[in-house]
């Protein structure tokens, strides 16, 4: 499989680390046209909010003609300046898995706003994730490990991705 010179983005965001139990999600697939002539095209996947893990969603964003590959996840909850320190002083990699396949770990690279955003530049461990994302069965779990620890857990179902995922593939991977 390959992207159709895309720019792909991963959204994650998390609220609190730690559940064990997957989280009911909604996927939809948004095709949009820019004022510039751009057409995007969006997989978006929303967890429903749960008390011990708040809210966790993926973003993923497609560009024809780009060759850029991009990701982003961004925690909501606060994160203390230590917290930070031994973000930016460990190797963080964003873990992902579906089902009780093999995960999937990339790279990421914080950046602070109020919230700690984690960003991926190029990397082919994307294609990994939606050619994953293809083939759920079951669930979908994503963390963070910092000098392998793992931090900000969230698991959710995959119940409606199949529509979605595949007019996003059809529109961004051949």
């Amino acid at each position: 499989m390959r992207f159709q010179k895309s720019i792909i983005t991963i959204f994650i965001a998390a609220a609190v680390s730690g559940i064990s139990a997957p989280a009911f999600a909604e996927w939809n697939f948004i095709p949009s046209k820019s004022s510039f002539g751009d057409t995007t095209f969006q997989l978006i996947g929303v967890s429903s909010p749960s008390q011990t893990a708040g809210r966790t969603g993926f973003l993923f964003q497609c560009k024809k003609d780009k060759k850029t590959f991009g990701m982003y996840a961004l925690f909501t909850q606060q994160i203390s300046e230590s917290e930070y320190s031994k973000i930016l002083l460990g190797e963080p990699q964003l873990l992902f898995r579906v089902d009780q396949h093999e995960v999937i770990k990339m790279k990421v690279y914080p950046d602070r706003s109020n919230e700690v955003r984690f960003m991926l530049a190029e990397n082919d461990d994307l294609y990994k994730v939606i050619a994953a994302l293809q083939s759920a069965k079951n669930q979908i779990a994503v963390a963070v490990s910092i000098n392998d620890s793992v931090r900000y857990e969230s698991n959710f179902d995959r119940i409606g991705l199949d529509n979605s995922v595949t007019k996003f593939g059809a529109e961004c991977i051949k």
